[in-house]
């Protein structure tokens, strides 16, 4: 039994070099959902890199086990160095089997610098990028859009949040959906859901994230995964107040921020915050 903290900090280091060394496979494949009915709500999962889908999974994940939504994770770029991406795009087939979405990507060889310097510089290439992505939109019309906020503080992931932002103003404005910014190498500034994640999806995510370690990453996230989510529940009993007052007492949670795409332009998806507890139906958050 521990008998200090002391004891606590050191089995939890260790905890973290024993994660680093588990081979990705470790575990076996989870059960695999039933497939979706063709009319299914959809949602897309911009990943501004493999490994993205994993990371900022947890509310995708509890949308298509909980309530049935065909989940797609879209590859934005395959990371850097070219070199590697043959490899990155196989393992994020097996992240996302794992996981039980699905896969596409705007190009069979990944979009190239999806930066805001691109965006500012280079706008024939900035463009194309966007074209590619609003026919996405247009072909699945997703009820959910997933990408990172403008803040992420990582190029590839603060350009995805632009890519995203202009392909949708270049939409007729009958196209509607709900967008859910992400947030991972740098918090939002303004989160208005908190989604807790049970033990057995946050082992799932982080069995998925493992299917990356190294690649693109120099560092094993994966590892550092369910101490993130521990952290973000710490902030979101802070930041998000839900309706009834009182922040459940959750130990693993990831943060998001909903708004509504509609007529061209953003609106406030709810008043105020929300939790989306465990046992909760996963799209509930939307009602």
């Amino acid at each position: 039994m521990m008998q200090s903290f002391r004891e606590y900090a050191e089995q939890f280091a260790a905890l973290l070099c024993a994660a680093r060394e588990l081979p990705p496979d470790a575990g076996g494949g989870a059960d695999r959902p039933a497939p979706a009915a063709a009319d299914a709500p959809v949602a897309l999962l911009l990943a501004p890199q493999p490994g993205a889908e994993s990371l900022n999974g947890a509310l995708a994940l509890r949308l298509q086990r909980e309530a049935g939504w065909a989940v797609t994770a879209v590859a934005v770029t395959l990371g850097a160095p070219p070199d590697g991406r043959e490899s990155r795009w196989r393992n994020m087939h097996a992240a996302c089997r794992r996981l039980g979405f699905g896969l596409d990507t705007l190009h069979p060889r990944g979009l190239e610098r999806i930066t805001f310097a691109t965006r500012r510089d280079d706008p024939l290439h900035w463009v194309t990028a966007v074209a590619a992505l609003a026919d996405l939109l247009r072909a699945a019309q997703p009820h959910v859009l997933f990408f990172p906020h403008a803040g992420d503080a990582h190029e590839l992931h603060s350009g995805t949040h632009f890519l995203a932002m202009d392909a949708l103003r270049s939409l007729h404005d009958r196209f509607a959906c709900h967008l859910v910014e992400t947030e991972y190498w740098a918090p939002l500034d303004a989160p208005n859901l908190a989604v807790e994640t049970g033990a057995a999806d946050a082992g799932d995510l982080v069995a998925a994230a493992a299917r990356h370690a190294g690649d693109p990453l120099p560092r094993p996230q994966h590892a550092t995964l369910p101490a993130w989510l521990a952290d973000n529940a710490r902030r979101a009993a802070e930041l998000v107040r839900p309706r009834d007052g009182a922040a459940p007492d959750a130990l693993l949670a990831t943060l998001y921020r909903v708004r509504r795409w509609a007529g061209g332009r953003l609106h406030p998806a709810y008043d105020g915050g929300r939790w989306l507890r465990c046992g909760e139906r996963a799209d509930a958050f939307l009602a």
